[in-house]
């Protein structure tokens, strides 16, 4: 890396302040949590992680700032929680790269063959060799990877064209050094056996395919029909290969793949849709101006079962159906499942979506990436990740190029992916609650505000319990909502209350509690037991009959997997925590069905007498 002032080259630093600069380039724009840089630049944050990084964000305000040495100014800015690097496209050598790529293939769909190859040629004198090389970051060298797949793409167009303008003769090194780069790359291989043809050398032509079918063999697969044709028409002398005789069209290779315009494969929206107004602006906002990012937008809708992430996902997917105009597509992982959706299975279908045919469709994981990538390269879609198990999963679902957003939403928070900003969604305001109970109950029971209240506090304003609790009362149009209040006031009967039809939040809570392994999964049913508003760490211990400090990482590993919450943290550096009412209604359940009463009794007593001791005032 390396910043220009002034016309001035510097280096950015040692190596923290190298990744530092990495981390704040591919997230330009947006705020970065200092949590989040702490956690990407050690795997072992030292003491001084906090002072080291104040350090080299004061050291590299300066370097932006040329000689003078000032800091004021700079477009390195601090903000809540965080820092942020302001940078328009002209900045960054990877926005201007993208920026031109894009020109240069609306360039090509309207047939200036010889502007787009200068402008592609333009935007590749901007790599100086591979990108983020002096980076050893996972989330920078999965960025590097991206741009990259870009960069390959653009020489293959870039070749494509000069073909097309019958420069076929100086384009054959530069492609034998990229086959020897790329050697299972069909495309380039292709390329280059026509280049050979064209210059009158057959043989060597032949010679290559025989050895890119090799290769490929060893893998344990065929070269695609596109390969196969190839070699045939050469070895026929096919009139189709001969180089072009006068003004070149676009060729079929040059044109963008038909856009998959028209195509709104989201579920239908959800006419009832209440609250997350501020959430809704932000993502609107985030995701309609993702062209003018300098990487994908990813937005990670994150929170407890029952929050109603993918019911925003989707309203807010089908706020923006303008803003993409190439597609709109809705995939469901299945993150919670024993077996969620394998990223070759999206890909393969994610690509039928995008026209490609089943004959077409690589076998290889990388190679149906690679391929997904390029149809995607230059398209508006939006795209919908429901439900995901983690970032592995979601990596090779990523668009590499500008223009296309993401959606993903998940239950536990989302780390190291590139430019995603975080979505974190709480149950509803009271006003919030009472508007969704009386849309979904219907309009004309909205006057008992009273008895909507008291619904939407013994659902603990959650989405889902809420919804279920409307749909039920609109099913019983004689019931008055005193009624189902009375009901959920029985703690142990108010998760059987909440069901309606297929919605059942007990289900919902299943699906979070049945993903934690034992220790942990133990650790919430006894946790279930307690009515203390907030706990502190240090209850794990006693409540399992364990010692030292694993009980309290199991606590962390239930916050991750938003089945209890982070309350605060008290002077002396304890974290508190709490449970939602229906979390803890539920963990009781499965307390007393998989605990015996006397290993309850003893857990208990053991909680009791640490607490007093601790001085809790609910001990």
């Amino acid at each position: 890396m390396e910043i220009s002032v002034d016309g001035r080259a510097c280096s950015p630093g040692g190596n923290t302040q190298r990744g530092l600069l990495a981390i704040l380039l591919l997230n330009a724009n947006q705020v970065v949590p200092v949590r989040e840089i702490i956690d990407e630049l050690w795997d072992e944050p030292p003491e001084t992680a906090l002072g080291q990084i104040q350090t080299r964000v004061w050291r590299l305000r300066v370097l932006l700032n040329g000689s003078g040495g000032k800091t004021d100014g700079s477009p390195l800015v601090t903000r809540p929680g965080g820092y942020m690097l302001r940078a328009d496209q002209e900045a960054l050598d990877f926005a201007r790269f993208g920026a031109g790529v894009d020109s240069a293939r609306a360039m090509l769909a309207s047939g200036r063959v010889e502007a787009a190859v200068r402008v592609l040629e333009d935007a590749l004198t901007l790599w100086r060799g591979p990108a983020f090389s002096d980076v050893d970051l996972a989330t920078v060298r999965t960025a590097a990877a991206t741009l990259e797949e870009l960069r390959l793409a653009a020489i293959e167009e870039q070749v494509d064209a000069g073909l097309t303008l019958g420069r076929h003769r100086r384009l054959v090194p530069e492609l034998q050094v990229l086959v020897e780069r790329h050697p299972l790359n069909e495309r380039l291989r292709g390329q280059l056996m026509l280049a050979l043809y064209r210059s009158q050398r057959q043989a060597e032509a032949l010679e290559i395919y025989r050895d890119g079918h090799r290769r490929l063999i060893e893998l344990g697969v065929e070269p695609r029909a596109q390969l196969q044709d190839l070699h045939q028409a050469i070895l026929t002398c096919a009139p189709q290969l001969d180089p072009p005789r006068s003004a070149p069209a676009v060729p079929a290779s040059t044109r963008p793949t038909p856009s998959p315009q028209g195509r709104r494969e989201l579920p239908p929206d959800l006419a009832d849709f209440t609250g997350r107004a501020g959430t809704i602006d932000a993502l609107t906002r985030f995701l309609s101006g993702s062209a003018a990012h300098a990487g994908l937008a990813v937005a990670a809708i994150t929170g407890r079962a029952g929050t109603g992430k993918t019911a925003l996902a989707v309203h807010v997917a089908h706020l923006l159906a303008d803003a993409f105009t190439d597609g709109q597509f809705f995939v469901d992982l299945r993150g919670l499942d024993r077996q969620p959706v394998a990223p070759a299975t999206v890909l393969a279908r994610l690509l039928h979506r995008l026209g490609v045919e089943d004959g077409d469709v690589p076998a290889d994981e990388a190679e149906r990436c690679a391929l997904y990538r390029a149809r995607m390269a230059g398209r508006r879609v939006l795209l919908v990740l429901d439900d995901i198990r983690g970032e592995a999963q979601i990596r090779p679902l990523l668009p590499a190029g500008y223009g296309s957003a993401v959606i993903v939403t998940s239950r536990r928070r989302v780390c190291g992916v590139p430019n995603a900003r975080a979505f974190d969604l709480d149950v509803l305001t009271e006003s919030e609650a009472v508007d969704l109970l009386s849309r979904a109950a219907g309009p004309e029971r909205a006057a008992a505000r009273a008895d909507a209240r008291r619904i939407a506090d013994l659902c603990g304003r959650l989405p889902l319990a809420l919804r279920v609790a409307g749909a039920r009362l609109s099913g019983r149009p004689h019931w008055r909502l005193s009624r189902l209040a009375d009901l959920l006031e029985h703690e142990r009967g108010r998760l059987d209350a909440l069901s309606a039809g297929g919605l059942k939040v007990r289900a919902s809570l299943a699906l979070s509690y049945e993903s934690l392994d034992a220790p942990a999964a133990r650790l919430f049913r006894l946790l279930g037991t307690l009515t203390a508003p907030t706990f502190a760490g240090w209850v794990a211990g006693p409540l399992l009959g364990e010692t030292g400090t694993h009980p309290e990482e199991l606590m962390e590993t239930l916050a991750e997997a938003r089945l209890i919450d982070v309350a605060g943290v008290e002077d002396c550096g304890t974290v508190r925590y709490r449970m939602h009412v229906l979390f803890r209604l539920y963990a009781r359940e499965r307390a007393e069905a998989e605990e015996s009463p006397g290993e309850l009794d003893a857990a208990l007593r053991r909680l009791a007498g640490r607490a007093v001791r601790e001085g809790e005032e609910w001990a």
